[in-house]
């Protein structure tokens, strides 16, 4: 399978896409917030989702290439949104994971004709933290004093859960070796633009079918708002026993349950 990173700019926006799969139908990927850029695990993330490939161009877009030194996910999404335009998209599959499901709600509304489906994972419509949680401030405190090894450590206990984290010890080893200040920073600007964000009151702008996925066991994002979430879209929603916050990664039928959906089947 034919893996390719591209570079797509519109103005003075540029931004960096993976792309893989020879489908008919258009499939974009929002990921979520990340130390380093997806883009260098461009083969590894073709591979996870290569069950799309055969009916899906898939495209997972990176955030832009400089980031200013704010950069809200409302910032985010429009960033992504001009484009996709500018590459002909529309009435996309759109999948958006935590911080990307955020930008995949607001393109939702505000550019309903770049969505023709959409699935959320792991996500909220109202930034807020799993109750009792420290944990975004716990990130950017590390982050923000350069305690890189700490940041790393503490970011894929979080996300993947500790016995998962101590069974990928060298993978985070290798991913805190590789981490720069650079990309530090730019994990800063992203956190802290998540801080204010909240489309809970616009969901009613979402008119495409949605389907979302998380875990009842989410220590990132608070799960109830996902349950809200769901109950204001009168969408179908599913949530996994026994799993963190990084499910779609962990899963085994995470996928086919987005294939399912897409087909137009029960997610």
């Amino acid at each position: 399978m034919a893996v390719e990173v591209k570079e797509a700019r519109v103005d003075d926006t540029t931004m960096r896409y993976v792309c893989f799969g020879e489908g008919s139908k258009d499939m974009v990927i929002l990921p979520g917030l990340s130390l380093q850029s997806v883009l260098t695990s461009a083969d590894a993330i073709a591979e996870a989702y290569r069950v799309f490939a055969k009916d899906y161009t898939v495209r997972l877009f990176d955030r832009r290439v400089n980031i200013p030194d704010r950069y809200s996910v409302a910032e985010m999404a429009e960033d992504t949104a001009k484009i996709m335009e500018s590459l002909g998209l529309e009435n996309v599959y759109l999948f958006g994971v935590s911080q990307g499901g955020m930008m995949a709600q607001l393109i939702a509304i505000r550019h309903p004709h770049l969505v023709g489906k959409l699935v959320l994972a792991s996500t909220a419509s109202k930034f807020e933290t799993a109750k009792d949680s420290d944990i975004w401030d716990k990130w950017l405190t590390f982050a923000k004093q350069g305690k890189i090894h700490e940041l790393n450590e503490a970011f894929c206990e979080d996300l993947f859960g500790h016995e998962l984290c101590v069974q990928l010890h060298d993978v985070v080893l290798a991913m805190e070796e590789a981490t720069t200040k650079e990309d530090v920073d730019r994990f800063i600007v992203m956190a802290e633009g998540t801080e204010n964000f909240d489309v809970y009151d616009d969901l009613n702008k979402i008119t495409c079918p949605v389907l979302i996925l998380g875990s009842e066991n989410d220590t990132v994002l608070d799960v109830e708002n996902m349950k809200k979430t769901a109950n204001k879209l009168n969408c179908e929603i599913y949530l996994y026993e026994g799993y963190s916050h990084a499910v779609y990664d962990l899963a085994p039928d995470f996928k086919d349950r987005i294939l399912r959906f897409y087909a137009g089947e029960e997610g």
